[in-house]
């Protein structure tokens, strides 16, 4: 086999597609028979990558929808709680309190013990 034909297709306009015979003298590639098997892996590696990510990126954002929902509604329960203990601080201030000082108020205590325990 001296020379493949290939004919290649390329839709510009719809209504006018454009065709080109491309003729790749074969025995060119023959002298580079490793070079062309090492990229021809790679490639197959990097498909494979591109499979499983697409895959997995769809499955990620459900996922981050699911704990993103989780987390606004344990700022709502605690944004009741500092009602009900009658505190003037919002959910995000308690939190900072609590990452700066290491002690919570008692409406965050009562949301880290009733709410966000292992069950």
């Amino acid at each position: 086999l001296q020379s493949v034909a290939v004919i290649v297709s390329s839709d510009q306009d719809a209504g006018d597609p454009r065709l080109a015979v491309a003729v790749v003298d074969t025995s060119v590639l023959g002298g580079h028979k490793e070079e062309i098997r090492v990229v021809s892996a790679h490639w197959n590696a990097l498909f494979a990558l591109h499979e499983h990510v697409a895959h997995a990126i769809p499955m990620l954002e459900g996922q981050w929808r699911e704990c993103v929902f989780g987390l606004i509604q344990k700022f709502r329960t605690l944004n009741d709680l500092l009602a009900r203990y009658n505190h003037t601080t919002t959910a995000k201030e308690e939190l900072l309190h609590l990452l700066s000082c290491g002690i919570p108020s008692d409406a965050l205590e009562h949301l880290l013990q009733r709410d966000l325990t292992e069950s």
